[in-house]
């Protein structure tokens, strides 16, 4: 019988062969690992996944620091805690969530050479999260003026039609590719192809790769 982390590896690749059928031969895989036990990502690093995206600045820590000899990249992909920004700096080597101007301010403070996208919201919800579409280009413009290494966008679609998330994914590219930016973070397990044809750059998958979080670690 094989291995739990074998078949966590070959589900890793099978996406990556999908992500390359749907046009992305330069798209990157984050395996999202919440709630994921800190030795299976050990493992199924060593099999040689290195991009790992988790959402709990607490929960990221805990393995960042058990997996501090293993050559992996952290990606924060949930919502960022200002007061955690100074100690996830120099653990984090992409943040994808950037949603807010004191988070720039915070990160140019702490942490202004680590790859940042800034996350565009398209849901309209009064509590939102991330910038509105006509708040991105000063958004930039802040970051930049930091000296951060403002590399993209990055977006979390509501709850809609496949033919919606595309529409949502064109027009992420669209602003982005306006704005002279050229990293597109779009697209998880149940719409990542039809993002990486719109342009994605990065994929954040979770369930396609480890499943439905059987495996957990009890604190986040």
């Amino acid at each position: 019988m094989e291995d739990r982390s074998e078949l966590i590896y070959e589900n890793y690749q099978k996406v990556k062969d999908r992500v390359l059928r749907a046009g992305g031969s330069h798209v990157s895989v984050v395996a999202v690992s919440k709630r994921i036990d800190v030795d299976v990502i050990s493992k199924v690093n060593k099999l040689g996944i290195v991009d790992f995206g988790e959402n709990y600045p607490n929960e990221l820590l805990e393995k960042a620091t058990v997996l501090s000899n293993s050559v992996l990249n952290w990606h924060m992909i949930g919502a960022i805690q200002s007061r955690r920004i100074p100690s996830l700096a120099g653990v984090v080597g992409v943040w994808h969530s950037v949603s807010r101007i004191k988070e720039l301010e915070l990160l140019a403070a702490n942490d202004s050479k680590s790859k940042l996208f800034l996350q565009v919201d398209y849901s309209k919800l009064q509590q939102r999260s991330g910038f509105a579409v006509s708040e991105v280009e000063q958004a930039l413009k802040k970051g930049l003026s930091l000296s951060l290494n403002v590399v993209g966008l990055m977006t979390i679609t509501p709850v809609v039609s496949m033919p919606e998330r595309i529409l949502i994914f064109r027009d992420l590219y669209q602003l982005g590719r306006s704005l002279d930016l050229s990293e597109f973070s779009m697209g998880m397990t149940d719409d990542f192809e039809a993002a990486v044809s719109e342009g994605s750059t990065i994929v954040r998958v979770g369930r396609a790769i480890f499943g439905d979080r059987e495996i957990v670690q009890g604190k986040n």
